[in-house]
């Protein structure tokens, strides 16, 4: 039977996945014995394969379309028709089958993530498994044709500080069909890191940084130290000084810009790494000069230099070890004026300390002498025994000793006055000691101290049964001193041979013939040298009375001892009267 529909097409609904509209020409033609235009209806079929067609539906002649809205998306589908007669039960042929594509289903889920100043990663989710290919658009223009199966992205070489729009759509190569788009979604790029940072060491607790920006439009510029952040500094900064730090010490430096608008840091700059500079030593000082040599010492101003460097005149004459407190310059010219100055050194980092302050001495005079000259030195000293001596020579080798005086020496002593005590006979001694050969002496000053030691943490002490100490704690009979060479007190003693000739103490004695005794020691204590009085006044005033000894050594302890707790006596302090310093003879 011929007289199908005409002009038969099937085509897919503007980016639908599920609708494929149909068209068609009814025909004015039918069988001589129905008449003209005697069809009733129109019948549709579908099929999915091009040869097997099922029914669809139908709609009635002279309704010349037919949409089918259950096609499954990104699927081809092929269409026929024909002509329905109702009373005869009459069919006309099928129109020429026509066919379409549905499109794919968009892409879901699409996020935009920012990896770095240049690179945003984005994902999704297929609306496909079977898209040919996958179109990936950064602000409205398509950037990547990628595999139909792919799910991500990665976006590189992008500007830093930047936001991006991106969407995807799937594409059907046999249709040519694309998906519509997913929905859109936008990140900002990372701000470019700031480069070229320095650290410059100003002194011992500063150190500048300086760096070039990344952005023009950081919001701010962060500023760490060893991994803190110590400082928010404007965007457009590029420099930062960092102070209070601590002397010979590494810090590491990173700056990183900051957009407030994003959220988002740069990453941070390359780190910076510089060392503070060490402290200086203090205290340089001469502890010893002699014609040819001079003694110095100092106090190290940190813990761990490396070397310390000495000069003497401007000009380093030796490197010493970094815990170096003291140097003997030696070959140097008799009277004459040299200035030394000292620094620590880094060598980890090659950074100096500054200087100590400069120190200025003199070399000792020289004496030349000849086989004939004869040099004279005079010094008065104290000196007790139990009984009278008339004879001076008989006191003069303890004076001799503790001068020092070489064997070739002769030496002349004189008593120049003689005061009887409870104690024995104290002389007041002139020693003249005198060379007649060609010598080199070494001259010490010779320095009379008078040092006050009051009680050993700095309270007083009264001495009765009935008292207590500032502490509370019950008073005994002897209180000790800490051991002492005075080096403390007494700048430039340290080290040398000191001679104790007097004690004074001052005390308040609210009874009578209360009995003392002061001790000195030279040994640490293990060996102690007596002397003792009976005083008393009665007296609320306060008096002093004197203990004489010739002690010598370098380090000295002191005790007193109150014979009698019954008695009231406070201990008020005591003067200890020395002599440091002497003279030595080399014979030439």
């Amino acid at each position: 039977m011929a007289y199908p529909p005409t002009s038969f097409t099937a085509t897919v609904a503007t980016n639908s996945t599920s609708t494929i509209n149909l068209a068609w020409t009814d025909t004015t033609l039918s069988p001589p014995e129905f008449g003209p235009g005697a069809w009733d209806r129109t019948y549709i079929y579908r099929s999915t394969d091009g040869a097997t067609y099922a029914y669809l539906g139908w709609v009635s002649f002279g309704t010349e379309t037919y949409q089918d809205i259950s096609c499954v998306s990104n699927d081809q589908y092929w269409y026929k028709a024909r002509h329905f007669e109702l009373d005869s039960s009459t069919w006309s042929s099928y129109s020429t089958p026509d066919d379409d594509w549905t499109h794919p289903s968009p892409p879901t889920n699409l996020s935009a993530s920012t990896v770095n100043a240049s690179a945003i990663n984005l994902a999704w989710s297929n609306g496909e498994v079977n898209y040919s290919s996958i179109k990936v658009e950064r602000d409205s223009g398509e950037i990547s044709s990628e595999s139909g199966s792919a799910t991500s992205y990665g976006d590189t070489g992008l500007t830093s500080n930047t936001l991006y729009t991106y969407r995807v759509r799937g594409y059907n190569s046999t249709s040519t069909y694309y998906s519509a788009y997913s929905a859109t979604d936008t990140d900002t790029t990372w701000p470019a890191p700031p480069t070229s940072l320095s650290a410059t060491v100003v002194g011992t607790t500063a150190i500048d940084l300086s760096w070039t920006n990344g952005e023009v439009n950081y919001n701010s510029v962060r500023v760490e130290r060893d991994s803190v952040e110590i400082s928010s500094e404007a965007g457009s900064a590029t420099t930062y000084s960092d102070t209070g730090l601590n002397s010979n010490t590494t810090y590491s430096y990173t700056v990183r810009g900051y957009n407030s608008t994003t959220g988002f840091y740069s990453v941070y700059s390359t780190p910076a790494v510089e060392t503070t500079t060490p402290d200086p030593p203090t205290g340089l000082t001469s502890t010893g000069v002699s014609t040819t040599g001079i003694d110095l010492s100092w106090v190290n101003g940190e813990t761990n230099y490396d070397y310390v460097k000495v000069e003497r005149d401007s000009v380093e004459i030796s490197s010493e070890a970094g815990s170096a407190t003291t140097y003997s310059d030696t070959g140097l010219t008799a009277s004459t004026s040299y200035t030394y100055r000292v620094r620590g050194y880094n060598s980890t980092t090659t950074d100096y300390s500054a200087y100590s302050t400069t120190y200025t001495v003199s070399t000792a005079d020289a004496h030349t002498a000849s086989a004939t000259d004869t040099l004279s030195i005079t010094e008065s000293v104290f000196f007790t025994t139990t009984t009278m001596v008339t004879d001076a020579t008989a006191i003069s080798d303890s004076v001799a000793t503790l001068h020092g005086a070489v064997a070739t020496a002769t030496e002349t002593v004189t008593v120049t006055d003689v005061s009887a005590s409870v104690l024995g006979y104290v002389y007041a001694v002139t020693e003249t000691v005198t060379v007649t050969d060609a010598v080199s002496p070494t001259v010490y000053p010779v320095t009379n101290i008078a040092y006050f030691l009051g009680s050993d943490d700095g309270k007083l002490y009264s001495y009765h049964e009935e008292y207590k100490g500032d502490d509370g704690s019950s008073i005994t009979a002897v209180i000790q001193t800490k051991q002492t060479d005075f080096a403390d007190q007494i700048e430039g003693c340290e080290g040398l041979n000191k001679t104790v000739y007097k004690i004074q103490l001052w005390y308040v004695d609210l009874e009578t013939d209360s009995l003392i005794t002061v001790y000195v020691s030279t040994d640490g204590g293990n060996t102690w040298t007596a002397k003792s009085k009976t005083i008393g006044s009665s007296q609320s005033t306060p008096k002093s009375v004197d203990f004489h000894f010739i002690k010598t050594g370098q380090y000295f302890s002191f005790k007193i001892e109150h014979g009698s707790a019954s008695e009231s006596v406070q201990i008020l302090g005591m003067d200890v009267f020395l002599t440091i310093g002497g003279l030595s003879f080399t014979v030439a």
